[in-house]
């Protein structure tokens, strides 16, 4: 159950429409939600309508979030929109190149085995560490959310060839 939930997480927040698991609460995300709008100001509005497919669109825009905040830490305030963007392209890239190709593949479950502990990025401020923990609490998750996914990708490409 542990594997699955970063990625699950990933995926949701570069695919919105994506179901998250029916157990998340929403409503208890709201606040998150609330903050995220605030962080991200006028891009609020584009990001709500990504999420409004979502059978949970408080969690999905919290994870967003997290990732946008994820990205200024990574890479700085100046480059963290094209960070951001890249994790996007990269999960995207991974979703319609190496997993959905790969469905039933044997090579596919060792990919995950071998990849998804390699590409996790552990948080270091304490604001984000806080936010990954209370994302991790409405999913009933502990540990590291955040993949790199330019990372994963690469590796994931390597294990399946």
């Amino acid at each position: 159950m542990r594997r699955g939930i970063p990625l699950i997480l990933g995926i949701v927040l570069s695919y919105a429409a994506v179901a998250e698991p029916e157990f998340l609460p929403d409503e208890l995300a709201s606040p998150l939600a609330g903050e995220a709008c605030a962080y991200m100001g006028d891009l609020c509005e584009s990001f709500l309508a990504e999420c409004s497919s979502s059978p949970s669109p408080n969690v999905c825009l919290a994870g967003i979030y997290f990732k946008m905040r994820v990205a200024e830490e990574r890479c700085g305030k100046s480059r963290a929109t094209s960070c951001f963007d890249e994790q996007r392209h990269f999960a995207r890239k991974w979703m319609h190149e190496l997993n959905i190709p790969n469905i039933g593949n044997p090579k596919r479950e060792k990919a995950f085995e071998a990849c998804e502990i390699a590409s996790q990025y552990v948080v270091q401020s304490d604001s984000l560490k806080l936010l990954e923990s209370s994302l991790g609490n409405l999913m009933g998750v502990s540990g590291s959310l955040y993949t790199d996914y330019k990372l994963f990708y690469q590796c994931f490409k390597k294990q399946l060839e």
